[in-house]
């Protein structure tokens, strides 16, 4: 069986943001996924989140993201709750929106409504 997660490696760079980063409101669209093809938890992870409507190039809104536990997403017509975990792996490019880094910073000044930027 072909493994088609796998099909073409990511290419992370440093500039690469992931779904945890963005804040409520942020729109974009999927680019694509951390993975490591070697580990079957990778592949099992991608193929889950294409079941629920997670794919390169959907487009996305986020709808929740305190800054820690789950993310709220509205995704193709659908509203799915992600653990922070999972909107870790996703890459993402955004056409509207803000973007908060997930360093201590980041996480203080969303613990007080303050907006970041990286």
């Amino acid at each position: 069986m072909e493994n088609v997660c796998c099909e073409s490696p990511s290419k992370i760079k440093n500039s690469v943001l992931t779904m945890a980063m963005l804040e409520p409101g942020s729109k974009g669209h999927i680019k694509d996924f951390i993975m490591n093809c070697e580990d079957n938890g990778s592949c099992t992870f991608v193929r889950r989140l294409k079941e629920i409507g997670l794919y390169s190039g959907a487009y996305f809104e986020v709808l929740k993201n305190n800054g820690n536990g789950e993310i709220s997403v509205s995704c193709q017509g659908s509203t799915l709750a992600l653990g922070r975990g999972m909107a870790d792996k996703i890459n993402v490019e955004i056409s509207d929106g803000s973007v908060i880094s997930g360093s201590f910073i980041g996480r203080f000044c969303r613990s007080f409504g303050i907006k970041c930027r990286p």
